[in-house]
């Protein structure tokens, strides 16, 4: 039906052909569709669960390969191939520090068989995980052993810190080849329940290469503490697949706890709990299929889709109950579908753009996970339109889903009995929004700006330890290593020799000449001025640095004299000699390009000091950058007229600069995919509003919620992290759907309310109880969010519960007083005036004879049943229809019923 000056018409002949053909086509197909769902849902399963068994993270792989930083990341392993660590250490693991080292019986001996038994196995399984293992011993006695005959003492005071603790706890450090991450588990293993140690029947049969060595060496793994780039990718892996297991039964059961409340239907809870189940797997198949892997972030998406679908398929399900009353069952499928298509589509619209709008992020999981969630949208409307339809009309002829009259009356009657009161609140709520609407306005803006003062102050984190819950194995092992051994988050110098400038002789007369001892000596200085000014006889934010020159003789001071030039000659000579195994020692290396040698200083911060890695890593380049020049002048090599490369530079590599540069990226893309998000989303809702200027004044109460939060949180100094970031657009786009409701209702009251006051009430009154519920669904389906322990997940969860929740708050506060306000102007249908003026007449007409009737009738309403169910009582004064027969208003009824059917379906 539609309203044409203020009177109902029937249906047009082109909705009735659409109606007649869905009728006919679900009819003869439905059983051919649920056949088709029912074959395809294996499939889908199992592409779903190879999907999450790609689950991969590497904190190095967030970022594009073509970034300077991923650049540089990349060359570094590619020169060193052992950024690939892992750091074992467990209580007991002691060295005794006073003893030479052939005489190290008082150490503990399950280092030194750890080791051997680890190599020894890996080789035997054939498995090519391990690349080498070394000791706190085995180093002790290459600083000690010849060439290097350096004092036990002198060897101590070098690798405590790095190698050794202060009270002599000891360590194996294993280096890993570089495999995928998906093999971690294989590799190193993972903290399994001990009923899945029962299960298994032994540790052989559930854990990795490293966890079995360790039992079989009789270190208990409750003991042994682990830490290093791969152990903090294995992390990641083991909290993503936690978190989906977790989600996947809170949503499952929230899901048929929803349906049921909200169906009271076994049948019906089955269909809508299938349609959410083939909806996730669909999108979850499609990382397979699509050839992408998972990570920790997009395994939040099943969830989300999950939940939309759900909440849409409620929505849907009630549609069919309203034309099943109706018309009854044969029609009502493909009533429920005409009559949802629109608001489904609107809503999935503005959704998918909020989520495509994260691709402004460089950052990779957000990315995928914005990319495989708009997918899921699609694939959440293929379910809703085609199989949930096919699922109705296919049983529903054989439950008698409608509801019969004798059914109805009690619920109605229990509804008429109720509204007075609710009627009532709401009526005097949004009377006073609209009689206040311009302090409402004023303290809107004075709050919005300041609050937008605090986005500038927004700090962003990318902390890789605070990606985990408190409780974690992770967190706990990293302090323990920290109090025992030394730092852990990794920062690599490497200081670069053009190898144009490289040469074998010691005579200091060819300044363009850098000897070996000459490079050592740069190398040294470098060195010394980090740990001087952050290691821990200065800042203590890094632990001892370790280099090559931890590995050769004391340098000499100077070489001058005939003593100082033998001396000199004699160590270069020592250092020539020793050179390859300085290169096996991981610390010097070759750019067999350039032939360009590189020296390695590598530096491990603090995880728990709340240290800025971004201002740490500026801090050293400003104490590097001057030596390096300097080092330049003092060789008189300035710059090759050729190719205007320095003979000394530095290269910054390492987590830190990968975390800084995430960091920066994550306020880039918080920003960018905002912007998207408004400059696509505004578009929608003016052509939704048919008007530039109402398209703009809509998305006000939808920005409201997304300023208000980030700029409390500017405010409040709380960090954005890889979670918070996804939820400014995402929620813009979930907001978006009650403003299109409110609208919708707005509009077609103007048509039958003689002012804008008045329609306004009306408005508010048919979706008061739509909004509300809406925020109680999508709030308790994002609540299962704050059950994960890996902390992004439950940041997205909490931050998108917050923002819906003030979305709701501004659409039953703001958005009225904005329509009844000067701005309000923009959404009157002709200028403002009424569609007719006899809408008017009959208004006042009306109105007069209320008046003169008996003062017990003002309490007299209509009550519309709600196509989920809710009563929405309307008073009869301010409906110009209610002047019409019987006939006539039960038509209004369903008309209004139908106008209702706009509110978008999540």
């Amino acid at each position: 039906m539609k309203y044409k000056n203020g009177h109902v018409s029937e249906r047009t002949p082109n909705r009735l052909d659409f109606d007649s053909l869905a009728v006919r086509l679900l009819s003869r197909f439905s059983w051919l569709i649920l056949l088709t769902g029912a074959l395809a849902t294996p499939l889908l399963i199992y592409w779903a669960a190879l999907a999450v068994g790609t689950n991969s993270n590497r904190i190095a792989d967030w970022l594009p390969a073509n970034l300077p930083e991923s650049v540089e990341l990349k060359q570094f392993d590619d020169w060193f191939g052992d950024g690939h660590f892992v750091i074992v250490s467990w209580d007991g693991c002691q060295i005794d520090l006073n003893a030479l080292p052939e005489e190290s019986r008082s150490d503990d001996p399950r280092l030194e068989r750890f080791a051997a038994t680890l190599i020894e196995r890996d080789a035997a399984e054939n498995t090519h995980f391990i690349k080498k293992v070394v000791t706190s011993r085995s180093l002790l006695r290459t600083l000690t052993d010849e060439p290097m005959n350096l004092p036990a003492s002198r060897a101590v005071e070098r690798l405590t810190g790095s190698a050794i603790g202060p009270d002599g706890q000891g360590c194996a450090i294993v280096f890993l080849y570089d495999f995928p991450t998906e093999k971690l588990r294989q590799a190193i293993g993972f903290w399994t329940p001990r009923w899945i140690d029962r299960i298994a029947g032994s540790p052989d049969k559930s854990q990795g290469l490293l966890f079995r060595t360790l039992v079989t060496c009789e270190i208990p793994l409750e003991s042994a503490h682990l830490g290093g780039p791969p152990v903090d990718n294995l992390a990641i892996n083991e909290e993503g697949q936690r978190t989906l297991i977790r989600l996947a039964i809170a949503a499952g059961g929230l899901g048929l706890v929803l349906s049921w409340w909200s169906l009271r239907s076994i049948r019906l809870t089955v269909i809508v709990f299938l349609c959410g189940i083939l909806s996730t797997c669909g999108a979850t198949a499609a990382i397979w299929i699509t050839g992408c892997h998972a990570d920790a972030i997009v395994l939040a998406m099943p969830s989300l889709i999950y939940v939309l679908t759900i909440s849409g398929a409620i929505h849907l399900v009630n549609y069919y109950r309203v034309a099943a009353e109706e018309t009854g069952t044969r029609t009502a499928a493909a009533r429920a579908m005409a009559m949802g298509m629109k608001p489904a589509a609107l809503c999935s619209a503005t959704t998918a753009l909020g989520l495509l709008s994260l691709l402004a992020s460089d950052l990779t999981p957000i990315r995928r996970f914005g990319s495989f969630s708009a997918l899921g949208m699609g694939l959440m409307l293929i379910a809703l339109f085609v199989l949930l339809p096919a699922a109705l009309q296919f049983f529903g002829r054989h439950d008698g889903f409608e509801r019969s009259s004798k059914h109805l009356d009690p619920e109605t009657k229990a509804g008429m009995r109720s509204s007075t009161k609710s009627h009532r609140w709401k009526t005097a709520w949004v009377r006073r929004m609209i009689r206040h609407h311009r302090g409402i306005g004023l303290a809107t803006a004075i709050g919005l700006i300041v609050l937008s003062f605090g986005l500038p102050r927004i700090q962003t984190s990318v902390d890789l330890l605070k990606l985990f819950d408190g409780k974690t194995r992770i967190l706990a092992d990293y302090h323990w290593l920290e109090e025992n051994l030394g730092n852990l988050v990794p920062l690599e110098v490497l200081i670069r020799f053009d190898g144009r400038h490289l040469g074998d002789s010691s005579s200091s007369a060819q300044n363009q000449t850098l000897t070996m001892l000459d490079r050592a000596k740069v190398v040294e200085g470098v060195r010394n001025a980090i740990d001087h000014q952050f290691g821990m006889h200065g800042q203590q934010l890094i632990s001892t640095s370790m280099s090559a020159i931890a590995f050769i003789p004391e340098l000499p001071t100077h070489n001058k004299g005939i003593s100082g030039v033998v001396r000199y000659r004699i160590l270069n000579s020592k250092l020539q000699t020793g050179r390859q195994a300085l290169i096996e020692s991981g610390y010097l290396a070759m750019d067999l390009e350039s032939q360009d040698e590189l020296w390695r200083i590598s530096l491990r911060a603090a995880a728990f000091k709340d240290v800025d890695f971004g201002l740490l890593a500026k801090d050293i380049r400003n104490v590097i950058a001057p030596m390096i020049a300097q080092a330049n002048v003092e060789f008189n090599s300035g710059k090759d007229s050729a190719s205007d490369r320095p003979a000394v530079s530095v290269i910054h590599t390492g987590a830190i600069p990968i975390i800084y540069k995430a960091q920066r990226e994550l306020l880039d893309g918080l920003i960018e995919s905002t912007l998207w998000s408004f400059l696509t989303i505004t578009p929608l809702l003016m052509w939704v509003t048919r008007g530039l200027a109402s398209g703009l004044v809509a998305m006000i109460p939808n920005l409201l919620p997304v300023l208000a939060v980030f700029g409390s949180m500017g405010w409040l100094g709380i960090p954005i992290d890889i979670g918070c970031m996804m939820t400014a657009s995402i929620a813009l786009g979930v907001a978006v759907d009650d403003t299109i409701h409110f609208l919708h209702w707005y509009r077609h009251c103007q048509t039958t309310q003689p002012d804008r006051n008045s329609a306004i009430e009306a408005a508010f009154l048919g979706c008061c109880n739509p909004t509300l519920q809406a925020a109680v669904i999508n709030g308790l389906g994002l609540s299962v969010f704050l059950l994960s322990t890996f902390v992004p997940t439950r940041q997205f969860g909490l931050l998108m519960l917050v923002i819906l929740s003030c979305g709701a708050v501004a659409e039953l506060v703001l958005l009225p007083a904005i329509l009844a306000s000067p701005l309000g102007k923009a959404f009157d249908l002709h200028g403002g005036k009424p569609t007719s003026q006899r809408a008017v007449a009959e208004f006042q007409h009306h109105h007069q004879q209320h008046n003169n009737s008996d003062a017990t009738e003002t309490n007299d309403h209509t009550v519309l049943v709600h196509p989920r169910g809710d009563n929405i009582s309307k008073p009869v004064h301010h409906c110009v229809a209610d002047q019409t027969t019987p006939k006539d208003t039960h038509d209004l009824s369903r008309s209004l019923t139908n106008a209702h059917a706009t509110y978008p379906t999540r």
